[in-house]
């Protein structure tokens, strides 16, 4: 069977120990000669991630090790969430959530904002969690991280709440949203990934990726 890309399933192979999760901001940053500081961006902020496995046995490094290669270095994608943010931190196993079906409900005009229904009553969504969706005509994957605390009503929707990084053009009204496992599409960093025996039963392995849109 053909391998498809963005794979999905490189997360669960990693077994991960340690991970940290930052935004890249694409910005210029200059001075004048008044002492004015003077910041500009130049591109949408990308998500970038540095993922480090626990000690796993041999046989479970190599099936990790064949899903990296399978990626041919930097060429194909994979799907990267937070592993510290798998689920919002009011239900991280998503039990509550079980099996509703999430949509946008409404997109503020400032890019920063959004509504979402189809929630349980009472949902809760906390400051740090995280939640993606599919925009544009590709489409894209946009990964947002929640910067303010919201509760569903119960009629299953929220007030509009503002997410990081802004909203991109292409991003629809109904569009089904994920909480649980929110991912990011990324590539691996050339030459950030290292395999190496712990002992004479594991591996470690560890990587850096960057989000592509």
């Amino acid at each position: 069977m053909a391998i498809t890309f963005p794979r999905t399933s490189m997360m669960e192979k990693m077994y991960v120990k340690s991970a940290s999760f930052f935004p890249i901001y694409l910005q210029s940053f200059s001075g004048t000669q008044a002492g004015q500081i003077i910041v500009k961006d130049l591109g949408p902020e990308l998500w970038s991630c540095k993922i480090e496995s626990d000690d796993i046995l041999h046989a479970k490094a190599l099936k990790a090790q064949a899903s990296i290669n399978s990626l041919r270095g930097s060429l194909d994608t994979f799907y990267v969430w937070n592993p510290i943010a798998a689920g919002p931190q009011a239900d991280l196993d998503g039990a509550v959530l079980g099996a509703s079906l999430v949509r946008i409900k409404s997109l503020n005009a400032n890019n920063r904002a959004l509504s979402l229904t189809g929630l349980p009553n009472g949902y809760q969504l906390t400051e740090g969690d995280f939640l993606a969706f599919d925009y544009g005509t590709g489409p894209s994957r946009a990964l947002h991280q929640v910067l303010e605390d919201t509760t569903a009503n119960s009629s299953g929707y929220t007030v509009e709440f503002e997410v990081f990084p802004n909203i991109r053009p292409g991003a629809a009204l109904l569009t089904t949203v994920t909480l649980i496992k929110p991912a990011a599409v990324m590539r691996m960093v050339p030459g950030s990934v290292s395999i190496a025996s712990s002992d004479v039963l594991r591996s470690r392995i560890s990587f850096e990726a960057i989000q592509v849109l």
